[in-house]
């Protein structure tokens, strides 16, 4: 199934996503998915633990800030520090689809064409959708790789937010109070 993530940047960026358009069952996650998918009227299946939800055109990558994985903000606010769950090794096709997002790659990583069990990762969006507490999500746009460390685990990968000025610059975004309530948790202030 594919995501409409233009439809998603030019509807909600810097924008809660409405709970209501997802109907009952993890309300938050639902009303994204099913503002998300291309064909009008469908919830397509997803994982309500999963903060990685995949598409055939696109990952979501589902963030709550101040939850048990440490997310950082770098070059003020431009950059996430993200972290893959627990589960996944640079080896899986997700993270390889994650990496290579922008071209594509072969899985596993060096397999040649006609190796049995390779396959061609399709090239995709990768989106940021952030969340305070329980409050609904809010889409953030796209983002850029920009680089990941093999040897931490979980994973950790750099983003950089590729609408970012957007998400600053719009009055009715509520990116830079996300931002603001980031800092103060991790300075420790109360909120």
């Amino acid at each position: 199934m594919r995501a409409d993530v233009a439809r998603m940047n030019a509807t909600y960026l810097g924008l809660h996503v409405p709970m209501a358009l997802g109907g009952s069952g993890a309300p938050a996650k639902r009303a994204v998915m099913a503002a998300a998918c291309a064909r009008a009227g469908v919830v397509p299946a997803f994982s309500k633990m999963s903060g990685i939800q995949e598409w055939d055109n696109a990952i979501f990558l589902f963030v709550n800030l101040g939850g048990e994985v440490d997310n950082a903000w770098l070059e003020g606010g431009r950059q996430l520090v993200w972290f893959a769950q627990q589960r996944q090794s640079v080896a899986s096709a997700q993270v390889q689809r994650l990496i290579h997002h922008a071209s594509g790659t072969r899985y596993p990583p060096g397999a040649a064409v006609g190796d049995a069990g390779a396959a061609m990762l399709a090239p995709c969006t990768v989106a940021l959708i952030l969340r305070s507490d329980l409050d609904p999500y809010v889409w953030c746009g796209t983002l850029r790789y920009v680089s990941h460390d093999p040897a931490t685990h979980p994973l950790r990968f750099v983003w950089q937010l590729e609408d970012y000025d957007a998400l600053m610059a719009a009055p009715a975004s509520l990116f830079p109070g996300l931002l603001a309530a980031a800092a103060a948790r991790r300075r420790g202030d109360p909120l």
